[in-house]
């Protein structure tokens, strides 16, 4: 159990540390020129990070479950997930200061590394017994 828990707090502080360095790069990038393309950036990781913990909370909660209740709250949580994307993309295309090219790229790119940490641990948590 603290194992576990130390992997993930280990997780939480890896990605403030690569929010902050994504966050410097891209304001001098990005963020002198036009700032609404820096927001976009941040926006994004901010959406994918939010997503990614939720994904690890749940996956915490069900560590303990038989592999059918487990299955049930995985798909649950992915589907979730969809739903919750596509209010987020909904609501992100009716805001006039957001760039969306901006921010659907680096959202892609950002959930697609988050999502490699997640089968990592997962993978970890299952494979190596950790």
């Amino acid at each position: 159990m603290r194992k576990n828990l130390n992997i993930i707090s280990k997780t939480a502080i890896f990605l403030f540390i690569g929010f902050v360095i994504v966050a410097a790069v891209s304001y001098v990038i990005f963020g002198r020129n036009n700032i609404s393309n820096f927001i976009s950036i941040i926006l994004s990781a901010a959406t994918a990070i939010v997503l990614f913990f939720i994904s690890i909370i749940i996956y915490k909660i069900l560590a303990g479950k038989e592999f059918p209740v487990a299955a049930k709250f995985i798909f649950l949580n992915f589907f979730g997930k969809l739903i919750v994307m596509a209010a987020i993309f909904f609501l992100i295309t009716r805001i006039r200061y957001i760039s969306l090219i901006y921010f659907f790229v680096s959202f892609a790119i950002f959930f697609t590394i988050l999502l490699n940490v997640e089968i990592f641990l997962i993978y970890k948590k299952i494979l190596f017994k950790t």
